[in-house]
């Protein structure tokens, strides 16, 4: 039965981590994408009128991007005490290599050590 959970465990950080990395990956991209249109308006000398609709909307899309990377951080932790509650806390089974990872009861730092992880 521990093994059943200890994959089925694994199986969720195998999906788990790389939506967190997505997110970050998506995040650094919407702010590259800001940068750029700043840029580009500046280089082509138009006025502040112009793309500033886009540019607000970017900056929507950042703040849910900010928001889904905030969420996807509170079910890491809620998976962290998932870990904790069926007796895998032991286990270099889940979410990262050796990362702080904020315990969601507590709010504490704790570690939680995984190998198979970058």
């Amino acid at each position: 039965m521990l093994n059943d959970r200890l994959s089925a465990a694994r199986k969720v950080a195998q999906i788990l981590i790389p939506a967190e990395r997505n997110l970050d990956a998506s995040l650094r991209s919407n702010a590259e994408l800001t940068l750029a249109m700043l840029a580009a308006r500046e280089e082509a000398r138009l006025p502040l009128s112009i793309a500033s609709d886009a540019l607000r909307h970017n900056a929507d899309a950042n703040v849910a991007l900010a928001q889904a990377w905030s969420s996807i951080a509170l079910v890491h932790g809620a998976l962290r005490t998932v870990q904790r509650d069926i007796g895998l806390d032991g286990f270099k089974a889940w979410f990262g290599d050796q990362i702080p990872c904020e315990d969601a009861p507590t709010g504490a730092s704790v570690v939680v050590p995984i190998g198979t992880a970058a």
